[in-house]
């Protein structure tokens, strides 16, 4: 393996150990909670905080204006392993493809039936 390709691998492989540290976040409220917010990357053992939950003023004023309450409730905060995995795999497939791109190019004489074969050489280099 050549170093360009030793440095590709431990750049992509670098890539996917610091997604895993910071991952992607989402909010979303307790009662929907296929209804999700971005909450941005943060460190993994300690995500972002939950926002605030309105206060009683607001929620009173939400119910004047509107009858009934336009804040969700109390939200609570995950990790999105949905995007997580999905910038995992694109890094593995930029990786793949560079380590492709640069990989050591086979010619037919290096499979032994190439130009020597043809000449009634030995690809071995015996006699």
């Amino acid at each position: 393996m050549t170093a360009f390709r030793r440095t590709v691998l431990a750049v992509g492989l670098l890539a996917i150990a610091a997604m895993g540290v910071f991952p992607p976040w989402v909010t979303a409220p307790e009662r929907h909670p296929s209804a999700t917010t971005p909450a941005g990357y943060h460190f993994l053992l300690n995500g972002p905080a939950p926002p605030p939950r309105p206060s009683r003023f607001a929620e009173a004023y939400d119910n004047s204006l509107y009858g009934k309450s336009t804040s969700e409730g109390p939200r609570f905060v995950r990790i999105d392993y949905a995007r997580l995995a999905v910038q995992w795999v694109v890094v593995v497939a930029l990786v793949g493809v560079a380590m492709a791109l640069t990989g050591p190019r086979r010619l037919v004489g290096s499979l032994g039936c190439g130009r020597e074969a043809a000449h009634g050489e030995d690809p071995r280099g015996r006699s």
